[in-house]
Parts: C-alpha cells; sequence; structure tokens
C-alpha cells in the first residue's frame, strides 16, 4: 500500500506539473517564423499585446474621422449662415444655430464674426496642407 501511495504522489505531481508547463506555454508560447527564422510570439500574452495594439490604432483613426466629421459639419453649418452676417446685411441678434446672443459670443459682434470667418479659411487651408503633408 505505501509504494502505490508513493506512486501515485509521483505520477499526480508530474501530471500536476506538465499542466503549469502548458498553461505557461499558452501564455507565453513562441514560433519561429516561416522563411525569416526568427521568434516571434504565439501565445496570449502576444495576442494581448497586438490586440492591445490595434485597440490604439482604431482609437486614432476613430478621434481622426470624428475630427474630419466635426469638421464638414461646422462648415456645412457656418456656408448656411454667412450670408446672414454678410456685409449689408441685417445682423442677427442671436447665432442661428445656438440662439446664443451675438454680443455674449466669442465674436463679440456681427463684425467679429465677420472678422472670424476670415480665420475659418486659413485654418481649412492650413488642415488641407498639414493632411497632405
Amino acid at each position: 500500500m505505501s509504494n502505490r501511495a508513493k506512486a501515485e504522489v509521483r505520477e499526480i505531481g508530474l501530471a500536476g506539473l506538465r499542466q503549469i508547463s502548458e498553461a505557461a506555454a499558452a501564455v507565453s508560447d513562441q514560433a519561429v517564423e516561416g522563411a525569416s527564422g526568427r521568434l516571434i510570439g504565439v501565445g496570449a500574452i502576444s495576442a494581448f499585446e497586438s490586440a492591445a495594439a490595434e485597440l490604439s490604432r482604431t482609437k486614432e483613426r476613430e478621434a481622426d474621422e470624428r475630427q474630419k466629421a466635426a469638421n464638414v459639419a461646422f462648415q456645412t453649418v457656418w456656408k448656411a449662415a454667412e450670408p446672414l452676417f454678410s456685409d449689408g446685411s441685417e445682423t442677427p441678434a442671436a447665432c442661428p444655430v445656438c440662439l446664443t446672443p451675438i454680443t455674449e459670443t466669442n465674436a463679440g459682434s456681427a463684425e467679429g464674426v465677420r472678422h472670424s470667418s476670415l480665420g475659418i479659411d486659413h485654418l481649412h487651408n492650413s488642415y488641407c496642407a498639414e493632411v497632405a503633408f
């Protein structure tokens, strides 16, 4: 009986070590890449790092696309409101988009809005040049 108990302990110990070894390999295993012969990670850590890097790239692309969409939306709204602020037209008392009194906006007056509109084209041209670069 004693010999049998000792044999079971040895077998369970080896099985436990095998299980730990397999779990460690699943987490941090590496493989040789085809023609280059370099080691690449194929375990869970490598998969996590790849997923985290892809998430980061995706978030950057999403932020860029959101910025583009916001610029397009603003340009559309501005083109619709621009005639209200042109020289010679009666200036509205409030912003036609958000209804904030013109005197309480950052521009402060219709003249300020007209002056700001000159900067919009400059900012748009700068943005296009930056994207092209």
